[in-house]
């Protein structure tokens, strides 16, 4: 029997500990039983849990301080910046998305030390100079300074990439009509329509730019050079009107996309010494691109350069298809010489005014696709002629479309 009553007196001790335990977290046992505990206890969970976490300096915040569901937070507030719906840009300083920079992790605006507590949108609108964006910043996010009239200078030393994001990747300094010069030493991605329109736009250094993404510079019409020195693809239309470009190189770049370089009509030069393809009208109405070198391409699209009015020269070694209307209106070309290709789209050759020779020196009869390749040239009505294997000149003369042109047909000189 005495067992029994110090088992129970026992049981009474640790009631009292739990209930004890229980009040002492903020929770009112007043006519709590024993039964209903383990509702109290689940009680606790949320006990201190408020509905929103108010950071207003740098620390360490627990979950009894509001953080619901993480053991601990660590944040760094750079005070007096609140957390509003927009960025409220009043002092230097890093911005982050919590703080209204949407679509970046960080960007370090250097504001002239007269300016004081406006918003991203009146960033836009105001005529203050912004001379340096930052010195630390590595991405800068799409619609970053879209349309921002106030830039000038872009210098960005630790940038990795240009328009990257959680909600969009493009636009990042679309429509800065102002900006003039950038300068990016080590970022290796500009994305879409990164810096398309902005019409002032003369120098940018991106040395260790690997990729340039669609539209990316498209109508900079003051821009005219750049060296991607490691640059490997060149996105559609990335660099469409830009009519002052005179020089690019691109020596370890294996693709052109669509459009890249149409009507950029001061384009004298390209070098191309690894690219294996070009888009479609990549360097459609350059009229000034005099001479091209492709040894290691082996396709090129539709209209790639047509109307390249002064273009007399090409080297297609490797070259096995030539697309649509690739050299249509190419009025200045006089020879061409392709040596494995394989197919001639429609109108390829059309208003070639002055091509007076074509070396074909596949071992099968080469595809045209339509009678008109040679349309308006020397080849269809003149002096042209086309040099072919010797053991092919009757196939030649005989096949489909070809025939059309039988009389200029020739076996290639000794």
């Amino acid at each position: 029997m005495g067992t029994l009553i110090e088992n129970l007196s026992q049981i009474d001790s640790i009631k009292s500990g739990i209930r004890s335990a229980i009040e002492s977290k903020g929770v009112d046992m007043t006519n709590v039983s024993f039964p209903d505990y383990p509702a109290a206890i689940a009680s606790i969970s949320t006990a201190f849990v408020t509905e929103t976490l108010s950071v207003t300096a740098n620390g360490t915040y627990y979950p009894s301080e509001g953080v619901d569901g993480f053991s601990e937070v660590s944040v760094n507030v750079p005070a007096p910046v609140p957390v509003t719906e927009s960025l409220n840009v009043s002092v230097n300083g890093t911005y982050y998305p919590g703080q209204g920079v949407d679509g970046y992790s960080q960007v370090v605006v250097d504001v002239p030390q007269s300016v004081t507590g406006y918003t991203e949108k009146e960033i836009t609108e105001r005529s203050y100079t912004i001379v340096n964006l930052s010195n630390s910043a590595s991405l800068v996010g799409g619609y970053a300074f879209y349309m921002n009239y106030s830039l000038v200078t872009v210098n960005l030393p630790n940038c990795l990439q240009v328009g990257k994001s959680y909600t969009t990747n493009i636009c990042a300094f679309k429509s800065c009509k102002n900006l003039q010069t950038v300068n990016l030493p080590v970022c290796f991605y500009i994305n879409d329509e990164a810096f398309c329109r902005c019409g002032k736009l003369s120098y940018i250094s991106i040395p260790a730019c690997q990729n340039i993404g669609t539209s990316a510079f498209a109508s900079c019409t003051s821009l005219s050079q750049i060296s991607l020195s490691v640059c490997t693809g060149i996105g559609s239309f990335a660099f469409q009107n830009c009519t002052s470009l005179s020089q690019v190189s691109l020596p370890e770049c294996t693709g052109i996309g669509a459009s890249a370089f149409q009507n950029c009509t001061s384009l004298s030069q390209v070098s191309l010494p690894v690219c294996t393809s070009i888009g479609a009208s990549a360097f459609q109405n350059c009229t000034s691109l005099s001479q091209v070198s492709l040894p290691v391409c082996t396709s090129i699209g539709s209209s790639a350069f047509q109307n390249c009015t002064s273009l007399s020269q090409v080297s297609l070694p490797v070259c096995t298809s030539i697309g649509q209307g690739v050299f249509q209106s190419c009025t200045s070309l006089s020879q061409v010489s392709l040596p494995v290709c394989g197919f001639i789209g429609t109108v390829a050759f059309q208003n070639c005014t002055s091509l007076e020779s074509l070396t074909l020196g596949l071992t099968t009869v080469c595809t045209l696709n339509n009678s008109k390749a040679f349309y308006n040239s020397p080849m269809s009505g003149g002096t042209g002629s086309i040099y072919v294997p010797s053991s092919l000149v009757d196939a030649y003369k005989s096949a489909n479309n070809w025939s059309f042109y039988s009389s200029h047909i020739f076996p290639i000189p000794e």
